[in-house]
């Protein structure tokens, strides 16, 4: 079975969601392999500074409710000061900001009430030039 063969992809303008056909984490699991699409959410910037727009916040949110050390990765290669970054929605000021907030596509959010940033770069993030591994995209 071909990894591909086990995902649907559902892109928007807001969003990509991919769709778990049944024996996705059964073939997964059978590679003793780690999928982390749940574990992180990854932004791309091509043109822009390396940011978590309001879009990227909303994502990240329904990952990081999930799984309160999950990540966001954001790239922008032409942003020679910060060309990635990893970043997550402080809690509990970011998270109650973008749970309460109904609006979608771009668009500005106030800061928290408590005086931190909406998000913040992620503290718990050990970066280790030297460990292998494989990237898969399933799309």
């Amino acid at each position: 079975m071909k990894l591909d063969s086990c995902w649907k992809n559902k892109n928007a303008s807001e969003h990509l969601s991919a769709l778990l056909q049944t024996n996705g984490f059964a073939h997964l699991k059978s590679l003793n392999a780690l999928q982390f699409s749940f574990s992180f959410n990854f932004q791309t910037h091509p043109t822009q500074t390396c940011f978590m727009s309001s879009v990227d916040l909303h994502t990240h949110y329904s990952y990081q409710i999930m799984l309160p050390e999950a990540i966001a990765i954001v790239m922008a290669p032409t942003d020679t000061s910060s060309p990635h970054g990893i970043f997550h929605l402080s809690d509990p000021g970011g998270v109650s900001i973008i749970r309460n907030c109904q609006q979608r596509g771009f668009h500005p959010h106030e800061e928290p009430l408590d005086g931190t940033p909406i998000y913040e770069h992620c503290s718990h993030v050990f970066m280790n030039p030297k460990i292998k591994f494989d990237v898969v995209d399933l799309r």
